[in-house]
Order: C-alpha cells, then structure tokens, then sequence
C-alpha cells in the first residue's frame, strides 16, 4: 500500500548553517509516527517545511503517491490537502464561544448576517467526530487545559486533515487528560488519519507510537 506521506531528502539551511541534511521520513495511513530527538535536532524545522511555513533548499514531499508543488506550498495549501497542526500552544480566541471558535474560517453568512444555527450545527457535527461533548456556548478562557487541547484536535479535524501534526500535546495536561488524549488519537487511527507526534517524554512512546524516527544535528540516524 502507498504511504500516506513521504518526504525524502529533506534539506534546510539558516544563513549557510544545514540543519536538515537530507532527512526522510514517511507516515503511514492509520499510523502514529513518532518523532524524537534533542532541542535543536530539527524536529520542528521538518515540521514546519511540511506545514507550509518554511521552504525547503531540497528534497520531495508526496502525498499518497502524489508529488507535492513545494514552489506553491504554503499553510493555507498544506491544509487544504489536509495536513494540519495541533500546537503545543493553542491558536484559540480566548473572549469567543467554543462553536465562534470552530466555525472561524468559515461563517457562514447571507446579506451580512451569520446564521447562527448552521454555526452551531457545525460546531456539533465536529464535536460528534472525536465524541467530545461540551457546551457549544462557553468561552474558550474559561475551558481547562485538556478541553482546550480537544477543541484544538476538532477544530483540525473539521479542516479535513488526513495528516494531523501534534507538537507536544500532553505538555501541560495531567495523567488522566493524556489517557483521554490518548483514547481519542486511537479513534483517529481507526479512521486511517495519519498522527505525527513530537514529545520529549520517552515514557510515552511505547503507549501511542507505532514507529519512532531519532534524529539528532539535522540528521536521521534511525526508525524503528
């Protein structure tokens, strides 16, 4: 079967310094593909390369077999091919209700005026896919943690991600929020969604990864 994602012979310079020197990576579809290494090893830097907000100097990235047009990549185009990032700090408007919050990018409007029960039907429907039940009229500031970082995992979803990026998601959750974490990414698996996950706690790789790619000054020294 085709990988979902494949990026090879990745390669990025800051002002003539390489800190990716020809980096592969792949991601399975319903797959969690963890992704370790030091501060520094270049983790977010190949991240944010398939993201869209850095530019690669080489390499390829393809999306089930198909080669991506990286002189046109951007975030908005990444998400719209469906790879998005969750990250560690959350992109949430704090003074806006949790429905305001997942219907952002697209309110729907007629003659100026937002239909606020498609925005709410909306709000439901992506709640309903990760089985996150919450009060669609409560303020994003007054939500602990662990319901920001669910609100932020639906609000991916519901751009159509089929490669869903997470930069450390359980930094400031407790051991029972990762454990609801946890539950809801084996949900996602089961829907084929690819997860790449960037963690410095070692303690759970064995928990939610199905493989591991080290690297370490920019270069992949093993998957496993």
């Amino acid at each position: 079967m085709t990988q979902l994602l494949t990026m090879q012979g990745i390669t990025k310079y800051f002002f003539g310094v390489p800190v990716l020197k020809g980096v592969d990576f792949d991601l399975g579809h319903g797959e969690v593909h963890v992704l370790l290494g030091e501060n520094g090893a270049g983790k977010s830097t190949l991240m944010k390369i398939l993201s869209g907000a850095y530019t690669l100097d080489a390499g390829t990235i393809a999306l089930e077999g198909e080669p991506l047009d990286l002189a046109a990549w951007s975030p908005k185009v990444a998400e719209d091919r469906g790879i998005v990032t969750v990250y560690q700090n959350f992109h949430l408007i704090p003074h806006l209700s949790v429905a305001e919050n997942l219907a952002l990018d697209r309110f729907t409007h007629e003659r100026g005026l937002i239909r606020w029960r498609e925005v709410y039907a909306q709000a439901a429907q992506a709640l309903q896919t990760i089985d996150f039940a919450i009060d669609l009229r409560a303020k994003v500031k007054s939500l602990p943690v662990s319901q920001k970082q669910m609100l932020e995992i639906a609000i991916a979803l519901s751009k159509n991600a089929r490669v869903l990026i997470m930069d450390e998601p359980t930094a400031a959750l407790s051991r029972k929020e990762v454990a609801t974490l946890f539950k809801t990414l084996a949900g996602l698996k089961a829907r084929g969604i690819g997860i790449i996950y960037i963690s410095h706690k070692l303690e759970e790789v064995k928990q939610i990864g199905d493989r591991i790619t080290v690297l370490r000054d920019g270069v992949r020294t093993a998957t496993l």
